[in-house]
């Protein structure tokens, strides 16, 4: 337990270097901390907590440049001298944004690395290729805080507004659509309404589904008599911001039973040959893609495709190289080398593809093989003896009460890659706080050990702990970057 005995003098050292070091500070109205000599150091600020900051401002002019329209961010936050490419910066936002189109109170929160929502539950079984991804169940059914992101784009001519996820390991776009006319116009693409849009033939290249049947790509699944989904691939025009791709392949997915996912889709980045990331131009001077995730919920984060690289801007970029897993082949894979913990090496224990590991946008937190895991968890709870052990939430066991404290410290961890590529966390990054933004109550570190990770896996590395960091895909040169505080 942390003492509460009179103040030591490495507090009051710690009250010098807030003074001297505030413009280098992170944190929020709550307190303030910073990061040296491979610790975090927090300390609470004075005064009564204040609500988190509304973002600067929301606009209701339409994404597309037409009339009426979904909130949105300011378009100014939309890049206008980045050059060429698909998408300069398609604004991303959390699901719980004041500017979101999904704005909703709670969260509903999704299986370990595939949505378990009815929208993504379908395609482990029509897809000719990929694996299944496992789940793992959490106990509880929404996670406050807990990260979820999309984009608003268009899709069908004319373009059909849709709230979707971005996915690099799908290897297909999934898009909720509807086929009956008097169906409500939101939440779904509406094909009849679309006068670009092109069935795919069932046994043709473009087809992705496994088991279709007729001259159509179309796969039905039903149970006792209902349909459960019935799946089509088609082709349609997609638009971002301004610009629009033509003959962009989606799975157009009718549930047989409404559901309560507010998403539309999860648009496709991986390494597939039909993924719009596949259309990003190829030049020494442009990346594939990549984004930066908001860190808190009235952030705005950032999707950007075909776009210059970050060093033409005279930003730092750590490259780590690009590898492929012929068990799955749409995937990008890096390799893991180490951790440590305040300079203590936590290292990936030899096993064949040991270190084979992949970001994923679609779960939270980070997930390393168990003999990784437990290394991690001895390690840091070695460092962590002073406070209050807390019940652990869900799958994340390493938990500690930090309510009631006025400062604290805690061992930071690096993230080592091939190449010596990098990543640190800051600490909301690196631990999962019951409530988000409010570092003095229970949090846990945003690690968990799971045994059922995909083929050749050993580590799968999630949202929050990609937070502030700008993430680059330079498919085309063979190699994954990160950018650090970009955006902050």
């Amino acid at each position: 337990m942390a003492s509460s005995a009179t103040p030591s003098v490495h507090f009051y050292l710690l009250i010098l270097l807030v003074v001297l070091l505030a413009p280098r500070l992170g944190g929020s109205s709550q307190y303030t901390g910073y990061t040296r000599g491979g610790k975090h150091f927090v300390l609470r600020s004075s005064g009564a907590q204040r609500p988190p900051p509304a973002p600067t401002s929301c606009s209701t002019i339409s994404l597309f440049g037409g009339g009426g329209g979904i909130a949105r961010p300011d378009s100014s936050f939309i890049s206008s001298g980045d050059g060429g490419g698909i998408a300069r910066k398609l604004p991303v936002l959390h699901r719980l944004s004041p500017c979101s189109p999904l704005n909703t109170s709670t969260l509903a929160l999704r299986g370990f690395l595939r949505r378990s929502g009815s929208l993504g539950r379908p395609h482990s079984r029509l897809l000719n290729s990929g694996a299944t991804i496992p789940t793992t169940g959490i106990p509880f059914p929404t996670l406050p805080g807990a990260s979820e992101f999309h984009i608003v784009v268009g899709y069908g001519t004319p373009a059909q507004k849709l709230a979707v996820s971005f996915d690099t390991t799908l290897g297909a776009t999934f898009i909720r659509c509807k086929t009956r006319a008097d169906d409500a116009i939101g939440k779904a693409f509406h094909p009849s309404r679309s006068s670009s849009i092109v069935q795919v033939s069932c046994g043709s290249p473009e087809c992705p589904l496994k088991s279709c049947s007729g001259p159509s790509c179309t796969v039905t699944e039903s149970k006792d008599g209902s349909m459960v989904f019935n799946a089509t691939a088609v082709m349609d025009t997609l638009t971002l911001s301004q610009e629009t791709q033509e003959n962009i392949r989606a799975i157009c997915l009718e549930m047989g039973s409404e559901t309560s996912e507010s998403l539309s889709g999860i648009v496709d980045l991986s390494w597939d040959n039909h993924s719009l990331a596949s259309r990003a131009p190829s030049s020494p001077d442009t990346v594939a893609f990549s984004y930066c995730l908001p860190s808190t919920i009235v952030a705005q984060g950032f999707l950007s495709i075909g776009a210059p690289r970050p060093e033409r801007s005279r930003h730092f970029v750590v490259y780590t190289p690009l590898w492929t897993n012929t068990l799955l082949p749409n995937m990008y894979i890096v390799r893991l080398t180490k951790l440590d913990v305040s300079g203590v090496d936590v290292k990936i224990p030899y096993a064949p593809h040991a270190g084979n590991a992949m970001f994923v946008l679609d779960t939270t937190f980070t997930y390393l093989k168990p003999e990784t895991y437990t290394i991690l968890h001895e390690q840091f709870k070695s460092q962590m003896t002073e406070y209050r052990v807390a019940p652990s939430m869900g799958d994340l066991d390493t938990c500690y009460n930090f309510t009631g404290l006025t400062r604290m410290s805690m061992p930071s961890i690096t993230l080592w890659f091939e190449g010596w590529a990098y990543i640190v966390p800051g600490m909301e990054q690196m631990m999962y706080f019951g409530r988000r933004g409010d570092i003095f109550s229970v949090g846990c570190l945003a690690f968990a050990a799971a045994s059922d990770l995909p083929p050749g896996i050993t580590a799968v590395i999630g949202t929050l702990l990609q937070e502030r960091t700008e993430v680059v895909y330079d498919v085309h040169g063979g190699k994954m970057g990160f950018s650090h505080k970009q955006c902050w």
